[in-house]
């Protein structure tokens, strides 16, 4: 793509490659793809379609990013705020990426098939060993040999080292070999160490049966001791069954005093709650006599309020008679608006004449 400066080449470029599903980074001018979005715009859409292979269907890859969409910050590098779609239909990143990559074997993080003006610097940085391994991914539908490459250069790493792995089998048989020993050495102190614990075990068997006939001999004398002992303790016991007889008497009679006492108890509880009931029985009833009796004053404030309005009322409607007996009679009043009547007519009459007179005049 050749042209002056300011034409729009990388424009072209940045579009393609965000198209295809590259991220911002590989640009090097920005690290979210809002960025690219026209000042004063919020929505950018990007619509490239990829020629197709024989027998195969084209593809129309579209992506729209919306500036009010997403996350902010560095490390959203816009991605939520981006729609993807193939042939017209909705779909995820990685299934562009799939696309790209497997179908049409463009890769666009490949510096030697997509370089932008921004990226020149980390080209040129490539040695020769990167640069064939980039070259070699770079080419369309030769994936093989990027990965026969790698797989010599796992050889020759596996040759170089086979003598050093030699020398340190010799060595570990070395180590292997003092192992034995120092293991036969341990299997003769581990015989010892069983004869010796034979010996103990043999010599704690004869001490346990030992102390066994010391230990019999003392339970026979103590056998002989309990023997006397228990009988000392029958004839005392005989001689305590009449204190006994009496301590079961009292704690018969303890126990009958104390369940009466459990009922007394409980009367004064039944007692103590009755009067408790009563009291506020009688304060419910106090209660209600200071409302009837409340009630009965505000009926006697309403019976005065209500004498003092029918007097009022009676006043007014005498007043009201005085007045009415000063106007004259009905008859009069009719007849007087009978003539105020007649002289209206009259008035109207006179009143449509001249008008007449006055529009002869002006015609």
């Amino acid at each position: 793509m050749c042209g002056p400066n300011g034409t729009g080449k990388s424009t072209i470029l940045c579009a393609i490659c965000l198209g295809l599903g590259g991220q911002p980074p590989l640009l090097g001018r920005a690290d979210d793809a809002r960025t690219f979005i026209k000042h004063d715009s919020n929505i950018a859409m990007i619509e490239i379609e990829l020629a197709p292979h024989p027998n195969q269907p084209t593809h129309v890859i579209r992506r729209t990013i919306d500036r009010s969409k997403g996350a902010t910050g560095k490390r959203s590098r816009g991605i939520a705020a981006s729609i993807y779609e193939i042939n017209g239909e909705e779909v995820k990143l990685e299934a562009v990426k799939t696309l790209v990559a497997e179908t049409y074997h463009i890769a666009i993080d490949n510096l030697c098939t997509f370089l932008p003006q921004d990226r020149v610097g980390s080209f040129s940085g490539f040695d020769s060993t990167m640069l064939l391994k980039e070259t070699e991914k770079s080419v369309s539908g030769k994936q093989h040999l990027y990965n026969d490459h790698e797989r010599l250069i796992q050889l020759e790493s596996e040759m170089l080292s086979s003598d050093s792995n030699l020398t340190t089998a010799q060595a570990e048989l070395k180590s292997l070999e003092a192992e034995v020993a120092r293991l036969e050495r341990e299997k003769e102190l581990m015989e010892e160490r069983e004869d010796s614990v034979k010996k103990i075990r043999l010599y704690e068997q004869k001490f346990m049966w030992v102390s066994f006939d010391d230990k019999r001999v003392v339970a026979v004398k103590l056998k002989e001791e309990r023997k006397e002992v228990k009988t000392k303790l029958q004839n005392a016991q005989a001689g305590q069954a009449p204190l006994q007889e009496k301590i079961a008497t009292l704690i018969h009679e303890y126990d009958r005093g104390k369940h009466r006492r459990k009922d007394l108890q409980n009367e004064i509880n039944k007692s103590h709650k009755a009067y408790h009931n009563g009291v506020e029985k009688a304060n419910r009833y106090q209660d209600e006599v200071d409302n009837l009796q409340n009630d009965l004053n505000a009926i006697d404030a309403a019976q005065r309020r209500a004498e003092k309005s029918v007097q009022d009322k009676r006043q007014k409607v005498e007043e009201i008679q005085a007045i009415l007996m000063e106007y004259p009679s009905k008859e009069e009043i009719d007849r007087s608006v009978s003539t105020a009547q007649d002289e209206l007519r009259v008035s109207k009459r006179q009143l449509n004449e001249r008008k007449r007179e006055v529009e002869k005049i002006h015609a």
